[in-house]
């Protein structure tokens, strides 16, 4: 009975807290200190230093610090960044940088909606004319995230698999009128994202049958077998990875492999 009128005082705090308009940084932050949860805490304290900072038209950063729950403090600083990825790039990278655990996602947020957008309405048909707007939120991004972890790789990844991803097929005859090192990283991301669907589907049984009744020959002929998630045109490199695919997951009689023995990166590798 304690514990459940704990929980009760809690909700209500909250409740009330959270439902402020304009809270007032300094009092509200420490009211939030009342509740016992330290995840309704650190709710709290990031919801009323958002709407402080927003109905004072201060910095959406101004009271990040002042949150105590270190988890809820580097979600405030995660926020505040994506509100900067359009205006101030420079900004928004730093933000990132203080968003500590979040920080690789941060910054790679910053820039996969511009990415997205590029292909979303015509998908890989779009690589080509929409390859210069690609290089120019690149070239915005890539002073402040260079020093990120594969952020180039990422990014041309992003912008070639998306593309791929909203045709519904993987055509790497649609890298073929771009320049060569473009031409190379569209190949690459096709490929690569081709050995992650082999991996997303290793758990259903027909799709695996399918893949293992591939003829060696002609491997990336996928979508002749009736298996949307593998819907492919034919290209060496496709080969590359349906084979190796088979080798993690067929046995030798062309049967899969019980899923308990098979061993698999995540790009079928």
């Amino acid at each position: 009975m304690f514990l459940a009128c704990g929980v009760e005082r809690d909700a209500d705090l909250l409740l009330r807290l959270v439902s402020l308009e304009a809270p007032d940084a300094a009092v509200h932050l420490a009211e939030c200190r009342r509740l016992t949860s330290d995840i309704l805490r650190g709710e709290c304290q990031l919801v009323i230093a958002e709407k402080a900072a927003a109905s004072a038209g201060a910095p959406p950063e101004q009271h990040c610090d002042q949150i105590d729950e270190s988890t809820w403090k580097s979600e405030c600083w995660f926020v505040a960044a994506e509100s900067y990825s359009e205006a101030d790039p420079a900004r928004a990278a730093a933000l990132c940088a203080r968003s500590g655990p979040f920080a690789d996602h941060c910054s790679q947020h910053l820039w996969q909606q511009s990415i997205r957008r590029l292909t979303w309405n015509r998908g890989s048909d779009a690589f080509v004319s929409e390859l210069p707007d690609a290089a120019r939120i690149f070239a915005a991004w890539a002073p402040h995230l260079a020093s990120d972890f594969d952020f180039e790789a990422r990014l041309w990844r992003r912008f070639y698999e998306g593309g791929f991803e909203r045709s519904g097929t993987i055509a790497l005859s649609k890298c073929a009128p771009l320049p060569e090192a473009d031409a190379l990283r569209c190949r690459t991301a096709g490929a690569s994202l081709y050995g992650r669907r082999i991996q997303e589907i290793r758990h259903i049984t027909r799709a695996m049958a399918e893949l293992c009744a591939i003829p060696e020959s002609t491997a990336a002929a996928a979508a002749a077998t009736g298996v949307p998630e593998l819907s492919v045109e034919p290209a060496v490199e496709l080969d590359a990875v349906v084979a190796r695919a088979r080798a993690d997951i067929c046995d030798a009689d062309g049967s899969p492999i019980p899923v308990e023995r098979r061993v698999m990166s995540p790009d079928g590798r």
